[in-house]
């Protein structure tokens, strides 16, 4: 492993006295808990979209198809 830049040992150094000061002021259950809650977010319930039903739409036709007689209406009975 290469060797540690000056920053990198700088940082080192920092996280051990931040560790030591938490130790010391016996503030490791709290650094603990706010890690976990920040770990699991949690996430807000999705509101719902209610879509409007369709408007009946009126078929276009052009005047000879709409002189012709209506069309047969086939079941099956």
């Amino acid at each position: 492993m290469a060797a540690l830049s000056s920053y990198e040992e700088l940082r080192k150094k920092k996280l051990e006295e931040n560790k030591r000061k938490l130790e010391e002021l016996k503030l490791n259950h709290l650094s603990a808990s706010l890690r976990e809650a920040i770990a699991t977010p949690k996430r807000s319930p999705a509101k719902s979209v209610k879509r409007k039903a369709p408007e009946p739409v009126t078929i276009r036709r052009s005047e000879r198809v709409a002189s012709l007689p209506a069309q047969p209406k086939y079941q099956d009975v």
